[in-house]
């Protein structure tokens, strides 16, 4: 299937000096740049990550969800840091919880995480929400019920796997291993596929400079 109308937005954080906090990246001046898939590749590699200690991406997920995003879009966050966050605040999980409910955005994270490097299953790169394993290799997909494979404590992942989203290795993406872009190139595609033909629902919110916003969010299929 074959995506023309692909918007991607930067929100960077940890950085140095005045690029410690949350702020906003713009692309050619505009806060979306649009891209085919296929292009997904070329601006992982083009990164920079600066910065000497460990970073708190909260503010950052909250501020990308302010963006203005089209009522109808598929949204698909990726998360790049150094580590996941152990200490855990409830409140603020929560919160970030409901906020990206409210737009059905889906949350994978890039980080450091040793279940992934140390897996009894060779050359993964990353581990889905439902503990499905992301290879290019002709493996078994699910290792759940044998335990070879699970999702590693934090409260990225907890995010992550609350939204349906993945998990991938930080450090292949840094090292440029192009078989982890492809299969990120993948996921992404199918986290957008599952989205479309769905029910959504549309409301109407204040913006932070008091502008209209509308945001949607998936209907849940009933089970019976």
């Amino acid at each position: 299937m074959s995506y023309e109308d692909i918007r991607i937005a930067i929100v960077g954080f940890g950085g140095q000096d005045v690029h410690e906090p949350a702020h906003v990246h713009t692309i050619n001046g505009e806060l979306f740049a649009q891209m085919k898939p296929s292009e997904l590749n070329k601006a992982l590699k083009e990164l920079v990550f600066e910065g000497k200690k460990t970073t708190n991406a909260m503010e950052a997920i909250r501020m990308a969800a302010q963006y203005p995003f089209r009522p109808e879009a598929s949204k698909i966050f990726l998360l790049i840091t150094e580590e996941d966050k152990v200490e855990k605040n409830p409140q603020e999980i929560r919160e970030l919880k409901k906020i990206l409910a409210e737009q059905s955005i889906t949350l994978n994270v890039f980080s450091s995480y040793k279940e992934i490097k140390k897996s009894k299953v060779d050359e993964i790169f990353g581990i889905k929400y439902n503990l499905d394993i992301i290879t290019d290799k002709k493996v078994p997909k699910k290792h759940s019920i044998s335990g070879l494979v699970k999702l590693p404590k934090g409260v990225y992942v907890e995010l992550s796997t609350d939204t349906k989203g993945s998990i991938f290795s930080v450090d292949l993406l840094l090292e440029g291993e192009h078989r982890l872009l492809k299969q990120v190139s993948d996921v992404v595609v199918e986290q957008i596929e599952s989205q479309i033909g769905t029910e959504k629902i549309c409301k109407c919110f204040q913006g932070p400079a008091g502008e209209g916003i509308t945001k949607c969010k998936v209907v849940p299929v009933p089970y019976y």
